[in-house]
């Protein structure tokens, strides 16, 4: 789908989400795209980077921003956008859609500053509007981070009362959605950086102040969710450590009760052989049977307590 959302004085913002053959045609055609660039564009597992192309006069963005889908959890997908000498090109996926919509309020917030005054959609205007953007998506991180935080908390509270694998399983997932944000916050902070870094990229004061205040947010990002994965990652492994020591406790008990159980089949079965054995022909010979084998049970318990085998 491309969708020319605004045109003012032939500057355009266009949204891109799916875009066909003939689609990504038209952009090169009308606004001068290179193949190459909107194949990094659209590609679903392109890295976080900026890129200026100074021959074909564009410059390339491509940010990770958190999905909208959490069937599988939380994970991030890239959105671009895309800068040519007239148009602004904001490339989106499924997941992604939604940076569409906080691309157009900050848009509208912008030029409702410029009220009574002659209404310049350009290119200086787009940069404002994306930096507002990306500040936006990445304060979400935020948001994400708090979010796995909050079910982490809601988990160990469960495990307080009953301790199970279904929970540590939980556990593990937010681990792994935390893997996923704290990859993407690694490569967005390096893709901000980057822009710092860019000789040819001509932003005002301001922009570069914006920038700054965006870096110090994903390093803020990043660091709150490196922390939850090393708190997530210590209290997974301590709670799997608990299973993994009251099944050893259950398996130490199973064994000794299948000895214990043995003993008495043991002496049965052997005072019910068809040989010749004193007492055997008493009335009260069962009760020697049950003594044996008190006897033998007592011999194993002492045994067992003797070798420290529950305190292993």
């Amino acid at each position: 789908m491309l969708k020319v959302s605004k045109t003012v004085n032939d500057f355009s913002l266009i949204q891109v989400s799916n875009p066909s053959t003939l689609e990504l045609q038209t952009l090169v055609k009308t606004y001068h795209a290179t193949s190459e660039t909107l194949s990094y564009a659209i590609d679903p597992n392109e890295r976080a980077r900026a890129e200026i192309d100074e021959e074909n006069n564009s410059f390339l963005i491509i940010f990770h921003a958190l999905s909208s889908l959490y069937n599988a959890g939380i994970q991030t997908e890239p959105a671009a956008f895309l800068f040519l000498p007239k148009a602004l090109v904001i490339f989106t996926h499924d997941s992604t859609h939604y940076v569409n919509k906080i691309m157009d309020r900050n848009l509208k917030t912008l030029l409702r500053k410029t009220l009574n005054k002659p209404v310049q959609l350009n290119s200086s205007l787009m940069v404002n509007a994306v930096f507002n953007t990306i500040y936006e998506l990445t304060m979400r991180f935020n948001d994400a981070v708090s979010r796995i935080n909050y079910d982490r908390q809601a988990i160990q509270d469960k495990f307080k009362t009953r301790l199970n694998h279904s929970g540590i399983q939980s556990m593990l997932q937010l681990e792994t959605s935390l893997i996923y944000l704290l990859t993407s916050l690694k490569s967005n902070t390096s893709l901000l950086n980057s822009m710092m870094r860019l000789p040819n990229l001509n932003l005002t004061k301001a922009q570069r102040n914006r920038l700054e205040e965006i870096i110090i947010e994903s390093e803020q990002s990043q660091e709150m969710a490196q922390l939850s994965s090393d708190i997530i990652e210590q209290v997974s492994k301590s709670y799997s450590d608990i299973l993994d020591n009251n099944l050893n406790n259950t398996m130490k008990f199973l064994t000794i009760l299948s000895i214990v159980l043995a003993v008495p089949n043991i002496v049965f079965g052997f005072f019910g052989q068809n040989v010749k054995l004193p007492l055997a022909d008493q009335g009260w010979s069962w009760l020697v049977t049950l003594e044996i084998s008190s006897l033998l049970i007592l011999i194993v318990y002492l045994i067992v307590n003797w070798s420290n085998f529950f305190k292993k």
